[in-house]
């Protein structure tokens, strides 16, 4: 890339990866070769957002020129661009089923689209200012917003009514994610905690976070919460009352990165220094997947680390 990278995504595989840069254009990697077999440059102006749908049959990209645009990996050309929005989309979001997609923009609306036709299908207004997240529920009958004025809303995106509000947050949310049976949602946010919300809205529980970056509960034990610094064990059982909620940080297990991104830790400790054009701008740009890490970098590099699973020998 010629220009600071935005955003990186992997798909569900691991095999390849998709980044989005200032310079206009995306990007894919082939992950064994560190060589990139794709570029997409039919955007005009920056891009800030890039989603994979569940099946990485298609790849969505979000751009300062207000167009979303879905992606044909075979001929690197945009199949659809989606153009009601009147100002800069800056986050997108596929549903799990891949029949819907998300986009948030400056001018303060969210749009449900149809992939397929290109039509929107729903536009969720009153959102409470910017939205700079979103996060589809597994069955996709609910959609959560995060603006940046710190609410959390709650719509239904058939109907685009709105369903209900998150208890008020004073602090900027940066990221969210819904647990598997869309009963609780998870929420990271500036002022370093992490809570987990019951959908009605509730706070069940708080736990303290330097950075996460991104969020996602474990498919298999539901009590594991992964981010882009580590993985933190809410333990069991996961819901305690709000006099209960406990500030404990989350343990780093295994592989992550520091709180200024300076240097890869593993289970903590300093394991790989990174130089100053090689740390992203914020974990935001930081995609883990296993033993592998790729970061976005400000010098518009995108660097890919696999990791190893024996235990570093550390100097005295």
């Amino acid at each position: 890339h010629n220009g600071s990278v935005f955003s990186t995504f992997w798909t569900e595989n691991g095999r390849r990866l998709a980044s989005a840069s200032s310079d206009t254009t995306i990007k894919i990697w082939d992950v064994d070769t560190g060589q990139c077999s794709s570029t997409f440059a039919e955007h005009s102006g920056a891009v800030l957002s890039v989603a994979w749908s569940q099946n990485t049959s298609q790849l969505a990209s979000g751009s300062y020129d207000e167009t979303v645009r879905i992606w044909d990996l075979a001929t690197e050309q945009s199949v659809s661009t989606l153009e009601r929005h009147s100002d800069k989309v800056i986050s997108i979001s596929w549903s799990q089923d891949g029949n819907r997609l998300a986009s948030a923009s400056m001018d303060e609306t969210v749009r449900i689209w149809d992939p397929v036709t290109g039509q929107c299908t729903s536009t969720l207004q009153g959102c409470s200012g910017l939205v700079n997240a979103i996060a589809w529920s597994q069955d996709g009958s609910r959609l959560a917003l995060v603006s940046y004025m710190s609410r959390v809303m709650i719509w239904d995106p058939a109907t685009g009514h709105y369903v209900s509000t998150l208890e008020q947050h004073d602090s900027l949310v940066k990221t969210i994610a819904w647990f598997q049976d869309g009963s609780r949602l998870a929420l990271w946010s500036e002022d370093e905690t992490i809570r987990i919300y019951r959908s009605t809205g509730q706070c069940v529980s708080t736990r303290h976070a330097d950075s996460a970056g991104f969020l996602q509960f474990d498919q298999v034990n539901f009590n594991k919460l992964h981010t882009s610094v580590g993985m933190c064990n809410l333990g069991s059982p996961v819901f305690v009352a709000p006099s209960l909620r406990c500030s404990v940080s989350p343990k780093r297990y295994k592989h992550s990165l520091n709180e200024d991104c300076s240097w890869v830790l593993d289970n903590g400790a300093n394991l790989l220094w990174l130089p100053a054009e090689y740390r992203p701008e914020s974990s935001s740009e930081v995609a883990m997947f296993g033993k592998a890490v790729a970061i976005g970098c400000s010098s518009g590099s995108v660097i890919f680390l696999v990791l190893s699973e024996q235990s570093p020998v550390y100097g005295s």
